[in-house]
């Protein structure tokens, strides 16, 4: 019976929000073609970002 609890248990949102990243995410690689190892700058808006654990800065730099 451990499938029939965990159907009923509540879920945060960010756990979904984190998923559906991912997936937009490796469809655009897909899509245009772009390889995993492409660096993306972060911008100002996403360091300040409330609510988030990552403490990203402006300017840091992360692969995709």
């Amino acid at each position: 019976m451990l499938f029939g609890k965990m159907e009923k248990e509540r879920r945060e949102a960010a756990s979904l929000t984190k998923i559906m990243t991912a997936y937009v995410t490796l469809k655009m690689l897909e899509r245009f073609k772009i390889e995993d190892t492409t660096l993306v700058e972060v911008s100002s808006d996403a360091s300040h970002v409330i609510g988030t654990s990552a403490e990203l800065l402006t300017g840091d730099t992360l692969t995709i």
